[in-house]
């Protein structure tokens, strides 16, 4: 069973967008929304737009320091954007429990539709707790999305635990936490509600983006089928071994290849 998308389900990544390297790919109308920045820190840094570029493409391989940066800022935006929300800030979640897992699952896919700049998804409870147990192993990860003919643009996700068994997620661009650092904003908030676990079985999930960063509902639901695929990866297939050993090898500071995380993120079950 596989995630319930309160949007239109997506298709795999067209091979047509798999560069044949696997350097990073900007997209155009990121680099315009930063234009002045990029500008502004080149000439702080007295180089060019050009060099200041490359450099992000250095960060393929994002080290121990880099990735408690990407902890911290990411725990305090959480901190302040959501304040622990709990599915009873959004549902009434007495009468929820009234409910058939069915009727639960309809009910959070109106509610997140008509909700602006929301992807809404139920997931079983088995797999929520797969995810969450991986996550918690491999709290950092960057997963790729298709940016036609300029290539695949990088994005970092960040896993926060504000409970035991309650997880949340937070998504930037590479570019986004390159100019900013720990004051990167991110992009999408994803919040699990694990609440019906016991009762219906399965968990909600509440996706918030914010369009004035270039990203869509497509794009979210493309990012949450990567962390799909590999935080609920186990070793008893080669697939799953290899993305588990992706997630080990990004966390532990070694190099990583965005085409192979694209290509697996392309993969058939």
């Amino acid at each position: 069973m596989k995630y319930v998308w309160s949007t239109p389900a997506i298709r795999a990544f067209p091979r047509r967008f798999l560069h044949s390297s696997s350097r990073l790919f900007v997209d155009v109308s990121v680099l315009n929304r930063y234009a002045s920045k990029l500008k502004r820190k080149a000439a702080e840094s007295d180089v060019s737009v050009e060099k200041l570029l490359r450099d992000a493409e250095k960060l393929h391989a994002i080290d121990k320091k880099n990735t408690t940066h990407v902890t911290q800022s990411s725990t305090k935006r959480l901190d302040s954007t959501t304040n622990l929300k709990k599915l009873h800030d959004f549902v009434d979640l007495d009468k929820v429990e009234t409910l058939t897992t069915e009727q639960a699952t309809e009910l959070w896919k109106e509610f997140c539709l008509r909700r602006p700049c929301t992807v809404g998804a139920v997931l079983p409870a088995s797999m929520y707790k797969r995810m969450l147990e991986t996550a918690k192993r491999y709290p950092v990860f960057v997963l790729p999305i298709p940016r036609g003919q300029q290539g695949l643009e990088t994005h970092i996700l960040q896993w926060l635990f504000p409970q035991e068994n309650t997880a949340h997620l937070v998504l930037t661009t590479l570019l986004e936490y390159k100019l900013r650092r720990e004051y990167a904003v991110p992009h999408t908030t994803v919040l699990h509600f694990p609440e019906l676990s016991e009762t219906k079985k399965i968990v909600l999930t509440l996706s918030e983006f914010d369009p004035n960063k270039s990203i869509s509902a497509l794009d979210v639901q493309i990012l949450l089928h990567g962390v799909q695929k590999f935080f609920t990866s186990t070793d008893t297939s080669i697939t799953g071994r290899r993305r588990l050993e992706m997630l080990r090898s990004f966390n532990d500071g070694c190099q990583y290849d965005l085409k192979q995380v694209a290509e697996d993120m392309d993969m058939l079950e």
